[in-house]
């Protein structure tokens, strides 16, 4: 169903609003993202639509401006931009992209992250760690995350769905066993013949540029590894009533504009709005 949603139908759905609205056009990549950035938009001037994937919005989004329309934002994850070094100017002045990796990690790095552990950890489990829960989640999540960089990076062809993060993930102390999760790519990845070796000096090459954490690590990952925290080591519901899905959930919602007026992506929609003075996409705080 989303393959079947092209950039073309995107935009036209943006044109079919502007013919009831001349409010601002927010893009965001997904549902997930619109829901988060609904407690930040003023939806009395502007409206959000998702346009599925990154690719799909950069391309609805140069359709718009090369037919004219004006007042249109696009938001995108970051993914590997940062560390690649490209602007999301290379592709428009009307496109901004996350701080770190994506707005998942944004969120971690907020302290809607503090919120959620107030309300499904306990407290004294998780000073038994002898070290912050962020630090630890970025040194797991960056083991997986430098493997996502290189595969695309060098054309691997890596598949990193439907990962079982028990398989690699230790549920003592969150830490990643690297030859566990060679194994579980392998099984996933229809290359059965994928190269350890290789990939491993990719790897190599690419953690010797000293990147930020927050720039590799995907926030799906981060939100899996700690999920099986909140299970296994810190949390205080039972593991039935925790998953990836309640944790992504309740972190979107304890995330609010307070959080969000500390980022730089926020002080890069304050400039899109100052030079397009018609068109408003923040809440005022």
């Amino acid at each position: 169903m989303r393959e079947q949603i092209t950039s073309h139908r995107i935009a036209n759905h943006v044109r079919m609003r502007r013919q009831v609205s001349l409010n601002s056009i927010l893009l965001v990549e997904g549902r997930t993202d619109k829901r988060i950035f609904a407690d930040i938009v003023d939806e009395d001037h502007c409206d959000i639509v998702y346009a599925v994937y990154k690719d799909k919005l950069l391309s609805a989004l140069s359709i718009l401006e090369k037919s004219g329309e004006k007042g249109i934002l696009g938001i995108v994850d970051a993914d590997y931009w940062h560390v690649n070094q490209i602007s999301p100017q290379r592709y428009s002045d009307n496109l901004l992209s996350t701080d770190s990796h994506d707005m998942d990690t944004m969120i971690l790095a907020s302290q809607a992250l503090e919120k959620l552990l107030s309300e499904y950890a306990t407290e004294f489990k998780l000073q038994s760690l002898g070290r912050p829960i962020r630090e630890i989640l970025l040194e797991s999540g960056a083991a997986i995350g430098y493997i996502r960089w290189a595969s695309r990076k060098y054309n691997l062809n890596i598949d990193f769905k439907f990962l079982n993060f028990y398989k690699f993930v230790d549920t003592k102390n969150l830490k990643i066993n690297k030859n566990r999760l060679y194994r579980e790519l392998k099984s996933k990845t229809s290359n059965r013949d994928m190269n350890d070796a290789m990939v491993k000096k990719h790897i190599n090459g690419l953690v010797k540029l000293n990147a930020d954490q927050w720039n590799i690590c995907q926030g799906h990952d981060l939100v899996e590894i700690l999920t099986i925290g909140l299970k296994e080591i810190f949390g205080n519901h039972a593991k039935d009533h925790v998953d990836s899905d309640i944790v992504s959930r309740n972190l979107r919602l304890a995330y609010n504009l307070s959080h969000f007026s500390d980022t730089k992506l926020y002080t890069s929609i304050k400039a899109w709005e100052g030079t397009n003075s018609k068109f408003r996409i923040l809440l005022r705080a």
